[in-house]
């Protein structure tokens, strides 16, 4: 009985053991050495020409943006990386409703744990290769907000983040690009200078571009020859939610506790 008492409190500290190594681990993750230089330097010219062409919110969780974005920038795609870095921002004279960092990019892009790092300090943040039409989804904060008129979009040049070996940053900038008001439309209130006022009520609008009407050409804005070139590849990184790191906190501390109780119980008889 002994033996068995022996090996089965040997067992519990080894598992035990386990758990709490895996779970450093995890939130390790989280907490990675990434080191970002911060610098407040010459800026950086900008490396992207981003424009509103549509805008729509309706209560709920998020409203949609659309941006035509060129790539004016004449870098070379190398191993090197960098980020032209832009806030969007949804509001009405008397408060924020949502907002979204979003960082279009040129060559080597950031790992999962340098977008983790950058996403805590930034909030929402999306990073994409893609050029030409955009979409990009704002989440509301708190959601359902009420929705009182007028109500704006902005865009606003924050700075760049380069990535060549070390990754330096300058987001301290707040040069505003562009702003519109969005109207009335149906349930909802919409920018709209991309689609076609009679395919509106066929299409989704939250998505008009990706979803147009069938019996109708695709929307496209006015473009200039370099705006038509070919796109680079998309690539966007998605960053896990806080909650989910507090979730496996709470699993960790919960199980840790239970199987110290156990040993402690063991131990006694």
């Amino acid at each position: 009985m002994a033996v068995k008492k022996s090996a089965l409190t040997i067992t519990l500290i080894l598992a035990f053991s386990a758990v709490v190594v895996a779970g450093a681990q995890f939130i390790g993750f989280g907490r990675a050495n990434v080191q970002v230089e911060t610098v407040q330097s010459s800026d950086f010219n900008r490396q992207f020409d981003v424009d509103i062409v549509y805008a729509y919110v309706q209560g709920g969780s998020y409203g949609t943006a659309i941006f035509n974005v060129t790539r004016v920038s004449d870098l070379p795609i190398s191993s090197e990386g960098l980020i032209d870095v832009f806030e969007a921002q949804i509001y009405t004279t008397q408060s924020q409703i949502g907002d979204k960092v979003v960082g279009w990019q040129i060559g080597e892009g950031l790992s999962m744990d340098e977008m983790m790092s950058f996403s805590m300090s930034l909030g929402s943040f999306y990073v994409t290769r893609r050029s030409g039409l955009t979409t990009v989804s704002i989440m509301f904060k708190p959601f359902n907000p009420t929705l009182t008129e007028p109500i704006y979009l902005s865009l606003r040049r924050i700075g760049w983040i380069t990535i060549d070996g070390s990754i330096q940053s300058d987001l301290s900038g707040d040069k505003l690009i562009q702003q519109v008001k969005l109207e009335k439309y149906g349930d909802g209130l919409l920018y709209n200078v991309l689609v076609p006022a009679e395919q509106l009520p066929n299409i989704d609008l939250y998505q008009p571009w990706e979803s147009p009407d069938p019996n109708s050409p695709s929307p496209s804005p006015s473009t200039s020859p370099e705006t038509t070139a070919t796109p680079e590849p998309q690539e966007t990184a998605e960053v896990p939610s806080p909650a989910i790191w507090t979730a496996a906190v709470v699993l960790i501390a919960t199980v840790f506790g239970a199987g110290l109780g156990l040993l402690i119980y063991l131990l006694k008889r």
